[in-house]
């Protein structure tokens, strides 16, 4: 889990890699219907617009936070998704924690 981000925070960039099952970075940048989930404490999931951070050979896929993302203090998780080929893939999970403000 990386450090914690204030809630409620606006223009967090949630980066997660796919990678192939050899290590190796997946290549989206044929992918279409990129798209992250993000999960607060008390669930449920939001399905967000995602975009690459580059070209899509290094497998980053990115979305930036936006007002009422991070409405929840505690652990979050979110995954990447993406169709290549006609099928639906996916990163693993990944993590952070929003702390809430004083």
């Amino acid at each position: 889990m990386t450090q914690a981000i204030p809630l409620g925070q606006t223009g967090v960039a949630l980066i997660i890699r796919a990678v192939r099952s050899d290590g190796t970075p997946e290549d989206l940048s044929t992918s279409t219907s990129l798209e992250m989930s993000i999960r607060g404490p008390s669930g449920p999931t939001q399905l967000k617009q995602a975009s690459l951070t580059s070209g899509g050979g290094d497998g980053m896929l990115q979305y930036v936070t936006q007002a009422g993302d991070l409405n929840e203090a505690g652990k979050w998780e979110y995954q990447g998704h993406w169709m290549k080929d006609g099928a639906p893939r996916h990163t693993h999970r990944g993590a952070f924690r929003v702390d809430p403000l004083l």
